[in-house]
């Protein structure tokens, strides 16, 4: 798979932003790299929307599926086909 999310992850495992650039020519990479970021959280938080919820709260993120995210409610998390 072209765009992983070994695209993101620089030889230390840090992020990186460096092979994003790739976003603008192979929009279907991009996708592919995010798909798997999904899956990862997914499998971490065992398909609990409330595990990630939680993180997303402890790190300052928006929580998806609070009702102040506003008039786009989210759909319970998934594994994609």
């Amino acid at each position: 798979m072209a765009g992983s999310f070994n695209h993101l992850v620089d030889t230390d495992g840090t992020m990186t932003t460096a092979t994003l650039d790739f976003a603008h020519h192979a929009p279907k990479d991009t996708r592919e790299a995010f798909e798997e970021c999904y899956a990862l959280i997914l499998y971490l938080a065992n398909g609990k929307t409330s595990v990630v919820s939680a993180a997303c709260r402890a790190l300052g993120f928006v929580d998806p599926w609070d009702d102040e995210y506003g008039d786009d409610p989210k759909q319970p998390m998934r594994a994609t086909p």
